[in-house]
């Protein structure tokens, strides 16, 4: 029982750490040329902000809605 309460915690903390550090990172928009419009979290402002979006590449700090991005972001510095 021990196991399972260390396991969730851990990967509850993981999912944590993953979420502030994806939602630092800069907007890209990828090698490609098609036109997605998605959302990015910009931690100078706190906010989530709409860029266009290539179709492939990019990182992690994309959305596809702004209230996606809040969610998984809200509180990040």
């Amino acid at each position: 029982m021990m196991f399972l309460l260390a396991f969730v915690l851990m990967t509850s903390l993981n999912v944590l750490v993953y979420s502030q550090d994806r939602c630092t990172l800069p907007p890209e928009s990828g090698l490609c040329l098609a036109y997605f419009e998605k959302y990015y979290y910009d931690s100078n402002f706190r906010t989530c902000k709409m860029f266009v979006y290539g179709g492939c590449d990019g990182n992690d700090n994309r959305f596809d809605t702004e209230d996606a991005c809040l969610a998984a972001c809200a509180g990040s510095k």
